[in-house]
């Protein structure tokens, strides 16, 4: 456990310090300097971890990749839980955000991932991007009133598909063919299932660029394999579907 009150970071991770695992953090800090400070560094693993912030951002990224938080709590009170600037591909997964204030602000940061993860309802919260970021959410619980998607800035919701494909007599069938179109017609998803039979897709219910939300939903889901007569099905992705 540990804690600052003096206004420093707990933790930075700068140029050159790059691939570091921390595992079991429990922070808390007060003052206004950052729990957690990304600089120039890439490839960091923060696993089963406890931020919570009543002033500052608990994780600042700036200028860092491929940065993975998971199995977490995320808890500022007052400014962003997280503020991410320029970066590429950090993702958070199975965390909860918890926040007063905007809990994930997004600057020139681009694919960004957030999935499986909780927006505490209770709290006024928004998913805040500006200058030409992209986010994607994925099976992540999220009030749509408090996205804040600015110009130039693209944001996806979606959801996991989980099929399994099996013959009339129950036995699984590898290598069937999955495609999904969207409400459009256009492709949004091929892949084949594997020796189980089994396959997971990720669908986008709606995306949200510079302000302009545009539904994908209903898809067309067809299944087919050489030998066996084809399927064809509607979906609404409005959640996750099996």
């Amino acid at each position: 456990n540990l804690s600052s009150s003096d206004g420093t970071n707990i933790i930075k991770a700068s140029s050159g310090s790059d691939n570091n695992l921390f595992y079991g953090l429990n922070l808390n800090g007060s003052q206004s300097m950052d729990l957690i400070y990304i600089l120039n560094s890439k490839n960091n693993t923060f696993y089963n971890f406890n931020f919570v912030k009543s002033n500052g951002y608990s994780i600042l990224l700036q200028y860092s990749d491929d940065n993975v938080f998971y199995k977490g709590n995320i808890n500022s009170a007052i400014s962003y839980g997280v503020y991410l600037e320029s970066g590429l591909r950090n993702t958070f997964s199975s965390v909860n955000f918890k926040g007063l204030n905007s809990v994930v602000y997004s600057v020139f940061s681009i694919n960004t991932s957030i999935m499986d993860s909780t927006f505490d309802p209770t709290y006024k919260m928004t998913l805040s991007s500006s200058g030409g970021s992209s986010a994607y959410l994925v099976n992540s619980t999220h009030l749509k009133s408090f996205e804040n998607i600015l110009a130039g800035t693209t944001f996806y919701n979606g959801w996991y598909l989980d099929l399994s494909v099996n013959n009339n007599s129950g036995a699984a069938l590898s290598n069937a063919n999955i495609n999904a179109y969207n409400s459009v017609g256009s492709l949004a998803y091929s892949g084949l299932t594997d020796v189980q039979g089994k396959n997971r897709a990720i669908l986008y219910e709606y995306s949200n660029i510079g302000g302009v939300t545009s539904y994908y939903s209903s898809y067309i889901l067809n299944v087919s394999k050489t030998g066996y007569p084809a399927s064809s099905q509607s979906l609404n992705m409005s959640g996750n579907k099996n």
